[in-house]
């Protein structure tokens, strides 16, 4: 694992996770925005994963209400940072806080040195799976921000969430939060995620 930036060490406790769908609604996006900023005021650390919509929105509002934010991103630090037009936001998260590589390797060059996986879906799908379970993994809070039922990589980091005991919310889109709504997600391959924890 590779951190890049300034915040290079941080209390555990005070890391808060705001998740959600790539696809969502301007009033679900403020909400995260709002939410994070709110955090951050606190002292709070929030953790995304640089991900179109409520992710970015995440991240924006933690740098605008003054705070940290950290970055889990499935990619090495030297692929590009996807999507591309978060490039800049990335560079800010590296003024006030870090960008966590879980991987040394690029998918690419993990499938030449290691083999493909064998499964159904390639290795850089499968990343952003463990991406979503480290972040359930590091911190004590969760929040999903959808108005809808929780898919995607959401529901990975919510399902692992409760799996590892963590305080887990969803809020909808006027910023209340509702009872969580998701299916399960099933593991069924040893994850490289296991030389990560």
């Amino acid at each position: 694992m590779i951190v890049a930036g300034t915040l290079q060490e941080w209390n555990k406790d005070d890391l808060v996770a705001i998740i959600g769908p790539r696809k969502a609604s301007k009033a679900e996006c403020m909400v995260a925005y709002l939410l994070a900023k709110k955090c951050a005021e606190k002292g709070k650390i929030v953790v995304s994963g640089l991900a179109e919509g409520i992710d970015t929105y995440a991240h924006r509002g933690a740098l605008d209400g003054g705070g940290q934010t950290i970055a889990i991103l499935s990619t090495s630090i030297d692929e590009n940072i996807f999507p591309s037009f978060n490039e800049q936001l990335a560079e800010d998260i590296k003024k006030k806080g870090s960008l966590m590589h879980l991987f040394e390797l690029s998918s690419r060059a993990a499938d030449k040195k290691f083999g493909k996986i064998k499964h159904e879906k390639p290795r850089y799908i499968l990343r952003l799976l463990e991406r979503d379970i480290y972040l359930a993994y590091i911190c004590p809070t969760i929040i999903a921000v959808s108005n809808k039922r929780i898919t995607g990589g959401t529901r990975w980091g919510v399902n692992y969430g409760l799996n590892f005991n963590k305080e887990v919310w969803q809020y909808n889109n006027q910023g209340k939060p509702i009872p969580l709504n998701y299916s399960k997600a099933e593991v069924d391959w040893k994850l490289e995620l296991n030389n990560l924890l």
